[in-house]
C-alpha cells in the first residue's frame, strides 16, 4: 500500500475514533470547542478555589475584583487583561477535570444555575461582562475567533448585551468573507432594534450593509462575466473543453464511460443559481449590460441615489422625536408671549366700519350744515 494511503487510513481512524469519543462524552465536545482562555478555567488560583468553596457574596466580591484588575490593565497589557477576566469567570463557570472523572470526559460546570433567582441574576450579569470585557482583549490581540466566542457566551448570559453584540459583529467582519459580513450586519442590526439611538452602531450597521451590497453586486458581475465572456479559459482551452464534454456527453449516451466523468467535472465547480433580475436594485442590472450606453448608466446612478435618501430617510423617521420645547430659554417664552398681548391689543383697538363712539355723534356734522344752508335762504 502506498505511503500516501496509509496517511489517510490513520487520519480518517483518528477522526472517527474523536466522533466516536465526542458522541459517548458530551463533555468532551464542550472542551473541543473552548479557546484557550476558557480551559484555563480548568486549573483555578487559589483564591479562586476558595472563592468557589465560600458563599455567594465571597463569590461575588472576588469575581468583582477580578474584573476591576482587569478593567486596570486592559489597555496596557490585554494579554495580562484577560487572564483576569478568565479567572472571574471561573469563579462561576469552569471545566471541571476532578481526580473521581476520566480525561476525556471534562464537563462545564455552572455553579450560578445553582443559586437562588436573585443572586442567580447577579452571577449571569457578572460573567456576561467578563465574556464581554474578554472578548475586547482578544480583538486587540486578533484573535478574532475567540472573541466571537466569548461574545457567545456573553449573550448566553445576557441576551440584551449590545456591546457583546457589536463585539461579535467587529469579530465576523474581521473574517473577510461573505459569511462573516452578513453575521456581522445581522448582529449590527439586533443591537440597532435593542438600541435605535446608538449612534455608533447604526453608523457601523450602515457602512456594513453598503459594503455587503457592493460584495454581492461584485460577486453576481464576476460570475456573469465567467460565463459570458468565457473569462476562466482561453479560446485554445475553451475549445478542449467543449470537445472533451461533447465526447463525454457522446460516450454517456452510448452507455460508455464518459457519463460518469461528466458528472465529475460538473459537481466539482458550482457556482450557485444563474443571474436572475427578479428582487434586484435598479443598480444591479448594471452589470446585464456593461457595455451600455452614458445615459443609462447616468439614469441607474440617479436611481441608485435617489433610492439611497429614501432609504436613509425611512431609517431616520423612526428616530425621529418631539419638539424639545423644554430646550428653549424662558426669555424666549416671555418674548413670544409679549408679542402676543401686542397683537391682541392691536386687534382691539382697529375700529369696526360703520361704528362711532358716542363723543362723535354729539357734534354737529358741517357738511350737514353747508347742504341745509340753500333751503334756509328759500324760506
Amino acid at each position: 500500500m502506498p505511503l500516501g494511503g496509509m496517511f489517510q487510513e490513520l487520519v480518517g481512524a483518528a477522526a472517527q475514533l474523536k466522533t466516536t469519543l465526542v458522541k459517548q462524552r458530551p463533555g468532551r465536545q464542550e472542551w473541543e470547542n473552548a479557546p484557550p482562555f476558557m480551559r484555563c478555567t480548568a486549573a483555578p488560583t487559589d483564591s479562586v478555589r476558595r472563592a468557589r468553596e465560600g458563599s455567594f457574596s465571597i463569590q461575588h466580591s472576588t469575581a468583582l475584583q477580578l474584573k476591576e484588575e482587569g478593567n486596570d490593565l486592559i489597555n496596557e497589557n490585554p494579554e495580562a487583561a484577560l487572564e483576569r477576566y478568565s479567572q472571574a469567570v471561573s469563579v462561576f463557570l469552569w471545566f471541571d477535570r476532578g481526580p473521581d472523572r476520566a480525561a476525556e470526559d471534562i464537563p462545564l460546570v455552572c455553579a450560578a444555575d445553582k443559586l437562588p433567582e436573585a443572586e442567580r441574576e447577579q452571577a449571569h450579569h457578572l460573567l456576561a461582562l467578563n465574556f464581554c470585557n474578554a472578548a475586547a482583549c482578544l480583538l486587540s490581540l486578533n484573535m478574532t475567533a475567540d472573541a466571537a466566542y466569548a461574545c457567545t457566551q456573553a449573550l448566553r448570559y445576557d441576551p440584551y448585551s449590545v456591546k457583546a453584540l457589536y463585539r461579535r459583529a467587529l469579530a465576523h467582519r474581521s473574517a473577510d468573507t461573505t459569511d462573516g459580513l452578513e453575521a456581522a450586519v445581522a448582529d449590527l442590526a439586533a443591537a440597532n432594534q435593542l438600541e435605535p439611538a446608538n449612534n455608533q452602531v447604526r453608523l457601523a450597521l450602515t457602512a456594513l450593509q453598503h459594503e455587503l451590497r457592493e460584495l454581492r453586486r461584485k460577486e453576481r458581475g464576476l460570475y456573469g462575466n465567467m460565463f459570458h465572456t468565457g473569462g476562466l479559459y482561453d479560446s485554445d482551452k475553451a475549445t478542449e473543453q467543449v470537445a472533451a464534454a461533447a465526447a463525454a456527453a457522446a460516450g454517456g449516451a452510448a452507455g460508455g464511460s464518459g457519463a460518469p466523468q461528466l458528472d465529475g467535472g460538473r459537481g466539482s465547480f458550482d457556482c450557485g443559481e444563474g443571474p436572475s433580475t427578479s428582487g434586484r436594485d435598479p443598480e444591479d442590472l448594471t452589470f446585464d449590460y456593461p457595455h451600455g450606453s452614458g445615459n443609462r448608466k447616468r439614469s441607474l446612478a440617479s436611481a441608485r441615489n435617489r433610492k439611497m435618501a429614501e432609504r436613509l430617510d425611512a431609517a431616520r423617521a423612526p428616530n425621529a422625536g418631539r419638539f424639545p420645547w423644554w430646550a428653549v430659554p424662558w426669555w424666549a417664552y416671555a418674548l413670544i408671549a409679549l408679542h402676543l398681548v401686542y397683537r391682541v391689543i392691536k386687534i382691539w383697538r382697529i375700529p369696526l366700519p360703520g361704528a362711532t363712539s358716542g363723543a362723535d355723534a354729539a357734534q354737529p356734522q358741517p357738511q350737514q350744515e353747508v347742504l341745509a344752508a340753500p333751503a334756509h335762504g328759500e324760506l
